[in-house]
């Protein structure tokens, strides 16, 4: 077995979500091929900038169902050698190849999101309808609100939850990323009609952000300013119930959350939980430091919920 990198013509005839090798300022991107002796393809990698996270790139790493374990390792070996930045991949339970190469190159879990699938049932509709828009504020489309000002407040946001365990790029950038999302016309933009904005006092202090329908749902990002402040959480729920009661039976939300938020960890907890099969998985985001470097301090092992215990060996 050999690694080298990827070409066009592996690209071709790979059943992998593969990409030929390249290198190009501001994008650069590394991509792997393990191969056996007959040039046969037993798994790729690469590793890809992330403009929005620019301290970071995204790890991408497939084998086949054959593959034993020292392909995946020596894949991952060829990605650090030649990567300048440390590696973050998003590993659940059942990715046990992945996680197992984490814990081998020193990989940290500093991040943890809960399962977020929702689908619009009866007991989602009684949960909806169980909230009230608090009196001081009233509850539009996100058309019908200031662009400008939902940008700035999904920006602003969007920051400031990142930036103990993720930070990100200079706002002018974020705005440029997001663009599409929150500011275009078009397939990829938001949906109008059931991504809303709460206003106190005219200003814009809450939104639910609901993405064009997929195959899997739409993901639906909450945010409220300041954070943790006195009405957030019950802003937030404002929100995603009226996303509810715009959303037809059976369509999946994917609703946002993350372990160190303490206003969305309390709103998700309190949603009724969809069965098991439905609801998804906890998913981790791991840190895989540069070989020599220190791994970054992530969540304490007394912070992961037993319902994603096998995070613990991830965490310090």
């Amino acid at each position: 077995m050999r690694v080298r990198p990827a070409t066009a013509s592996d690209a071709l005839a790979a059943a992998f979500d593969l990409e030929r090798d390249r290198w190009r300022d501001g994008g650069n991107r590394r991509s792997f091929v393990a191969v056996d002796d007959d040039g046969a393809l037993l798994g790729h990698c690469r590793a890809i900038d992330n403009r929005v996270h620019p301290g970071v790139r995204t790890l991408v790493l497939e084998t086949s169902p054959d593959a034993d374990d020292a392909v995946a390792i020596a894949l991952l070996d060829a990605q650090l050698a030649v990567s300048t930045l440390p590696l973050r991949c998003k590993p659940t339970r059942l990715d046990t190849t992945l996680l197992a190469l984490a814990r081998q190159r020193a990989g940290r879990v500093v991040q943890l999101m809960p399962p977020w699938r929702y689908p619009v049932s009866p007991a989602l509709r009684r949960w909806a309808a169980s909230r009230s828009t608090p009196g001081d504020a009233r509850i539009v489309s996100i058309d019908a609100a200031d662009r400008a000002a939902v940008a700035a407040l999904f920006v602003e946001h969007y920051a400031r939850q990142h930036a103990s365990w993720s930070p990100t790029a200079e706002p002018a950038v974020l705005h440029e990323a997001f663009a599409d999302l929150l500011l275009a016309d078009g397939p990829d933009a938001r949906d109008e009609h059931r991504s809303v904005a709460l206003l106190r006092d005219g200003a814009l202090v809450a939104q639910a952000i609901v993405d064009p329908p997929a195959d899997d749902g739409s993901e639906v990002v909450l945010q409220a300013l300041p954070r943790g402040g006195a009405t957030a959480r019950q802003d937030l729920e404002a929100c995603l119930a009226e996303t509810i009661r715009r959303s037809r039976d059976g369509q999946t939300l994917l609703v946002d959350a993350h372990l160190t938020e303490a206003d969305e960890m309390a709103l998700v907890a309190g949603l009724p939980s969809p069965p098991a099969a439905q609801a998804g998985e906890w998913t981790a985001i791991v840190a895989i430091p540069l070989p020599g470097a220190e791994p970054p301090a992530g969540l304490a092992a007394a912070d992961v919920p037993d319902d994603a215990g096998w995070a613990r060996t991830l965490a310090r």
